[in-house]
């Protein structure tokens, strides 16, 4: 799974900092956001309640593309603890607004939003392989937060993200066991 944290990185470095004022420190939220990551989740809501109460198609694309963009990182889901947090109770909202039967739906059922959210479950379920290899472990928040979009999905659509959302890459090699008899 390619990570996309550096391009997270870039992005709230150049796209969303606020203009530099060497008389204050950078502004924290009450919830631990800098002001950058603040600035993405607001685009992020503002995006889908464009698209919802608007039909902004627009506003989809770009709700579309930062979805797609934060379940894309594995790295920032430690570095970036209270951003993925904000992301995960964000988007479970959001997702509250579906038809339960949205991951069945002829029409619904291959949108990006399957493998979206299966890549962000395979990134935080590489959790056992990173505690082996000695790195740090995802936030209790964070990893709370996960699990109720978890629960929720499960409830709400009938679907578990690390199982039936899983990345399923049609481009990754096929292992063919060959018969060992000649």
């Amino acid at each position: 799974l390619l990570d996309r944290s550096e391009w997270l990185g870039w992005l709230l470095a150049h796209e969303y900092s606020p203009p530099p004022d060497s008389s204050r420190p950078p502004a924290r939220a009450a919830d631990g956001l800098s002001a950058c990551e603040a600035g993405l989740l607001g685009e992020l809501q503002l995006s889908f309640l464009l698209f919802l109460r608007l039909s902004c198609l627009a506003s989809l694309e770009q709700w579309k593309r930062l979805v797609s963009l934060l379940c894309g990182c594995e790295a920032a889901l430690k570095a970036r603890t209270a951003l993925f947090v904000g992301f995960v109770q964000a988007l479970r909202a959001q997702l509250a607004f579906a038809p339960p039967d949205f991951f069945d739906d002829e029409l619904s059922a291959d949108n990006f939003l399957r493998s979206a959210l299966g890549g962000l479950a395979a990134r935080a379920g590489a959790e056992p392989l990173a505690k082996a290899e000695g790195q740090q472990a995802l936030a209790p928040a964070l990893a709370a937060e996960l699990a109720r979009l978890r629960a929720f999905a499960l409830e709400r659509f009938r679907i578990d993200i690390e199982v039936d959302l899983a990345d399923e890459d049609e481009d990754e090699p096929t292992v063919v066991e060959l018969p060992t008899d000649r």
